[in-house]
């Protein structure tokens, strides 16, 4: 059976800034393997979020993926309006996430990503 899981990470960055030390890549997988961060927000709304972009669609490996690109600034307001309603796990992330959407960071511009995967049930 599908589900479904948020992944967001760094495309476009700063380089008058240090991209610095962003310790373990979160999660495993391969989109954004490259990247120096990258995420899983489990507290987001992300239609919310896809309603106000052009939205990308692949389905050639048979689950259906989409994605937006978004700019540090828009994506750290959407999450900070997402926080309200989150859990305690996701309550330990967003140290991180004020991190990457800081405007000290090097990252400007990002990939959000809503993907199915097989969950096996």
């Amino acid at each position: 059976m599908p589900a479904h899981a948020v992944r967001v990470w760094p495309v476009e960055f700063d380089e008058s800034k240090p991209i610095g030390d962003w310790g373990e890549l979160r999660r495993g997988g391969s989109w954004g393997a490259k990247a120096p961060w990258r995420f899983e927000p489990s507290h987001w709304d992300v239609g919310r979020l896809f309603k106000r972009h052009e939205v990308f669609r692949d389905e050639s490996s048979g689950y259906i993926d989409e994605w937006v690109f978004v700019d540090r600034d828009e994506l750290r307001e959407f999450d900070l309006s997402c926080r309200s309603s989150t859990n305690e796990f996701s309550k330990g992330q967003f140290a991180e996430l004020d991190r990457a959407f800081s405007p000290d960071s090097p990252f400007l511009k990002f990939r959000v990503v809503y993907f199915e995967w097989e969950s096996g049930l």
